[in-house]
């Protein structure tokens, strides 16, 4: 029966003088995507790039938009609280911005890269824009409240046009918005499914600025930080020099390497089908706002605090964390796609129904990540000559050891039965580069096409086929270690 929309937690209703008061202040703390602000986007990046390796993922964008919110308004809380409110449109700028990076460059386009930094700040303040119309639609009420439930039906929108429209015509001046009708909703529900997701809805506006030419059109179909500048060569391959490690990160295929490795793996073990009781506490503490989806940064955050719960050992979880962290990304994005199976929300975040398959693929790409990480650069481990592409000449040095590694501790296919000419099967683009995207797909294929355990998970888009295989790593020749 219906009920009166009750406000969830402190957020203010959408389209209210407080919410447009938030927007204002998340869109001013941003406004240094002007291209006079070169110097304090350049103090930005270094913040948000803590490690200094040119790209910023999905949690370091999250964590970055938080800080520089806390800062702008001198506030903790309050810098807090503006972040949550448009934390949903987060990852709609981050997709929308790290999309140009094929353009811009032969490494990986799962991340952001410097060039592109402008770029982010300026779909920031769009997508938060186009997420409060968005929250003021949905439920048929004014923000984010119990009736809400992150997609418009039909009924929503007939009831919200107008709203809409004012909003079109003065604080969020976009061409779809000012002109928007009853017909406009068939022209966004894209897969004709009855409802309109934010994705959708994103897309649609978008494309009308795209299309008109607009100030935002012309910078969210650029691909690059000046809007027509060529795009920069490929990164070059550092010159041989000696190998010198990074941080703590102990060489790769060492017994070092494997120790940490065996204590990814047990620490998550509870992706078997009898830990039912240990994942539905991990659930809860990895989705602390109990939307029931997780999003990348809540996935990075849940796998180090895993980590260190299960070592006991803040520091020593952080170790384990760092190390195998480029993993994770691969990891999320191969769990959430059978979200589309599932589901007819969002693909973009991890379902709670998909947490077990979340889970086993943490260990497959981190065993994986391992194995890159031992032939990028020629050497063992993350070194100063690795840039997380393997070339031809690095393939055919580091055989041996993928052979050897796929025979003992990353029992996995394609590995086993690796050759010179399997670098040519990973090259998809004929780059003369192999990214880790195309290492795991590579390795991916090969274990769904002989169906085994590994392969029928990675396969599967639903809780009960995710049962990972025994942990693939030895345990610690060391004495057994401390829970």
């Amino acid at each position: 029966a219906a009920k009166e929309a009750k406000p969830i937690s402190t957020i203010s209703p959408a389209g209210t003088a407080q919410a447009l008061s938030e927007l204002t202040t998340f869109l001013r703390a941003f406004a240094f995507a002007a291209p006079s602000e070169a110097v304090r986007r350049e103090e930005a990046w270094r913040l948000w790039d803590p490690n200094g390796n040119g790209y910023l993922s999905l949690a370091e964008v999250d964590l970055g938009v938080k800080m520089t919110l806390q800062s702008f308004l001198k506030d903790a809380g309050a810098g807090e609280a503006v972040w949550r409110r448009f934390r949903p449109s987060f990852i709609r700028a981050f997709n929308d911005a790290k999309d140009a990076a094929a353009a811009a460059s032969s490494l990986s386009d799962d991340y952001v890269t410097k060039g592109e930094f402008r770029l982010l700040l300026s779909y920031l303040g769009y997508y938060a824009t186009w997420f409060e119309v968005f929250a003021m639609v949905d439920g048929c009420s004014d923000g984010t409240t119990a009736t809400d439930d992150r997609r418009i039906s039909r009924e929503e929108w007939e009831e919200g046009i107008e709203k809409v429209v004012a909003a079109g015509l003065s604080w969020a001046p976009y061409v779809a918005l000012r002109s928007a009708t009853s017909a406009s909703f068939d022209e966004m529900d894209s897969n004709g499914g009855g409802y309109v997701l934010l994705i959708e809805f994103c897309a649609w506006l978008k494309a009308a600025e795209v299309e008109a030419a607009t100030p935002a059109g012309l910078a969210l179909a650029a691909g690059d930080e000046q809007l027509a500048a060529p795009p920069a060569a490929p990164a070059p391959k550092p010159a041989a020099k000696e190998a010198k490690p990074i941080s703590t990160i102990s060489p790769a295929g060492t017994a070092q390497a494997l120790s940490e490795l065996t204590t990814f793996l047990r620490a998550f073990a509870f992706a078997a089908p009898s830990e039912a009781v240990r994942r539905e506490e991990a659930w809860r503490l990895w989705d602390p706002n109990g939307n029931g989806y997780l999003s990348l940064a809540e996935v990075d955050l849940g796998v180090k605090m895993t980590l260190q719960s299960f070592l006991k050992d803040a520091g020593a979880g952080e170790a384990v964390w760092r190390r195998f962290r480029p993993s994770f990304i691969r990891a999320f994005n191969d769990a959430k796609d059978a979200a589309a199976a599932a589901s007819s929300l969002s693909d973009d975040y991890v379902t709670k129904g998909e947490f077990r398959l979340l889970l086993s693929y943490l260990g497959y790409y981190a065993t994986w990540f391992e194995v890159f990480a031992m032939v990028d650069g020629c050497s063992d481990g993350t070194t100063a000559t690795d840039d997380r592409r393997i070339s031809r000449e690095e393939w055919e040095e580091g055989i041996e050891k993928v052979v050897a590694a796929g025979l003992s501790w990353a029992p996995y296919v394609a590995l086993r039965s690796a050759t010179s000419a399997s670098f040519d099967e990973m090259d998809s683009n004929g780059g003369g580069y192999v990214l880790l995207i195309e290492f795991c797909a590579w390795l991916k294929a090969a274990e769904v096409e002989a169906a085994t355990p590994a392969g029928l998970a990675l396969a599967a888009g639903d809780e009960q086929l995710a049962a990972p295989p025994a942990a693939p790593a030895p345990k610690p020749a060391a004495k057994e270690a401390k829970p």
